[in-house]
């Protein structure tokens, strides 16, 4: 093997730290051992410690002003809640958990009462509803009897059926508490199913009926894959670096692409909040929550949705300008930068 094709091997490898002298000796220094040794490619262990301690110096290396460091914290926290969406839609894609059967639960919540209504949305995310997307589920309504006319005597009754056949069963919420008129909630979970009770019933004209949702919970393995893609932090964070790093001898271009994409962080930012602050706390009280899309709010069909798809074209103009800058730089490089 040529020594410029071995050159080029270490050099690809290298190319985890940024730019400079240290980039530069550490080539010089792999080149002599693996020429001592024999070797033609780095070994894992150098791989390994090459990777790990040039990102941590990527992530390190950056300008030392609060913009930057505001600017880089927005795009990392948007990032991570871009990737750990992605992540989940796919993961729910792939393993859709099943829905159970009507006839079990109406039997279980509402013994006795005519079905009025049921139907089932068997698809991973439901985007037809008016309230943004939602996890399938199945809805049985159903007709009041005798029996279920006093909504604390009905609920305590379905509670008590419920605990019997091992569900967690949160508090029950009054109308006071669910700011609907004549209507009581109740939730409650299983190893694999949320349900969704409403108690409705106007006490002068009667009128009302039992609502019954169940949605499946989310699965554990969604979950770590969810947590383990919000890591995208990291990559925004080596993003907002690395195009500082590119564009600092470039002021238009720093200035386009730092305004840009602080208007992208900054649409995307109420779904960032809003999705994590929902997902965060179904996941800390799963029994009191039904659970919902992280990607909710990037949906068009969310009244978020509008602000994170207006958020690519500020995203595309500020990725736009910066590979430009880093294909002019590399092609006709600064006097002031290194190019080894």
């Amino acid at each position: 093997m040529t020594p410029d094709r071995v050159t080029r091997r270490f050099a690809r490898l290298l190319r985890a730290y940024p730019p400079g002298p240290r980039r530069a000796e550490l080539l010089d220094t792999l080149l002599e051992q693996a020429a001592t040794e024999g070797r033609t490619r780095p070994t894992l262990r150098q791989i390994t410690n090459i990777t790990l301690h040039g990102v941590r110096t990527r992530a390190l290396h950056h300008p030392r002003s609060a913009p930057f460091l505001l600017l880089a914290t927005l795009v990392a926290l948007t990032t991570a809640f871009l990737a750990a969406s992605l992540a989940s839609h796919l993961a729910w894609r792939a393993a859709t958990p099943p829905l159970p059967a009507a006839a079990p639960l109406h039997a279980l919540v509402m013994p006795g009462a005519p079905i009025q209504d049921t139907w089932t949305t068997h698809t991973p995310v439901d985007t037809s509803g008016p309230d943004g997307p939602e996890f399938g589920a199945l809805t049985i309504t159903a007709a009041h009897t005798a029996s279920s006319h006093d909504p604390t005597t009905y609920l305590t009754a379905v509670r008590s059926r419920l605990t019997a056949a091992g569900w967690h069963v949160a508090a029950t919420r009054t109308p006071s508490a669910t700011g609907a008129p004549h209507t009581h909630h109740l939730t409650a979970t299983s190893d694999s199913l949320h349900l969704h009770i409403d108690h409705t019933r106007d006490p002068l004209t009667g009128d009302g009926s039992i609502t019954l949702r169940a949605t499946p919970t989310e699965p554990r393995h969604i979950t770590a894959i969810t947590l383990t893609a919000a890591l995208g932090l990291l990559l925004g964070w080596l993003l907002t670096t690395w195009s500082a790093h590119t564009t600092r001898h470039h002021p238009t271009a720093t200035t386009l692409a730092a305004l840009t994409s602080t208007a992208a962080a900054l649409l995307l930012l109420p779904a960032t909040y809003f999705g994590t602050q929902t997902y965060l706390q179904h996941l800390a009280t799963p029994h009191s929550h039904t659970p919902a899309p992280l990607w909710r709010h990037l949906h068009l069909t969310d009244l978020l949705g509008g602000f994170s798809t207006l958020a690519l074209l500020p995203a595309t103009i500020a990725v736009t300008t910066v590979i430009a800058t880093h294909l002019l730089t590399t092609r006709f490089p600064h006097p002031l930068t290194t190019t080894r």
